[in-house]
């Protein structure tokens, strides 16, 4: 995954044909469908004082060490810019911060998408983030010019594609 700050450009510009949006463009010449939906969580060991709270935000993360998979799309940019007092342990390998994840005591983030598929890591808790950022829609965005050649696809597409 990769931020998608640069998808629209790279649309108008033939690189890419169809991207995936964390926010619905603003833009004539492109055409978009809501096509999901995710929410960001933090994952806890049981008996850490923050999973009392029903929800938390991102500033109560400060002071702490964190895991943090590096290849997170938007939300790295999102997540660093709010958290600048979280000491981030980052991991680069996916199943290096999976496995850090199972068997060490640091929190860490997981999503509506992991926690859907049943990918929690067994004896955890899961806390909603209530920042408001940490909640996205997703959009299958195309040119305009050429929605007509992905019709089929967009018929496909519904809210809730991306779970």
């Amino acid at each position: 995954m990769s931020d998608d700050a640069d998808f629209i450009d790279r649309i108008k510009s033939h690189e890419y044909h169809l991207a995936v949006l964390h926010e619905k463009p603003n833009d004539e010449y492109i055409y978009s469908k809501k096509c999901g939906h995710e929410d960001l969580y933090i994952s806890l060991m049981p008996g850490e004082p923050l999973t009392f709270y029903p929800e938390l935000h991102l500033s109560d993360l400060n002071g702490r060490s964190m895991l943090l998979y590096t290849r997170i799309g938007f939300w790295s940019s999102l997540v660093s810019g709010k958290t600048s007092n979280v000491n981030f342990l980052l991991q680069m390998d996916r199943s290096s911060f999976y496995e850090l994840q199972e068997n060490s005591g640091y929190p860490s983030f997981t999503s509506s998408y992991f926690k859907r598929r049943g990918n929690i890591s067994e004896g955890k808790v899961i806390v909603p983030i209530a920042d408001p950022e940490c909640h996205t829609d997703y959009y299958l965005a195309c040119l305009a010019s050429e929605k007509d050649r992905y019709k089929v696809l967009f018929n496909q597409v519904t809210d809730k594609t991306i779970l």
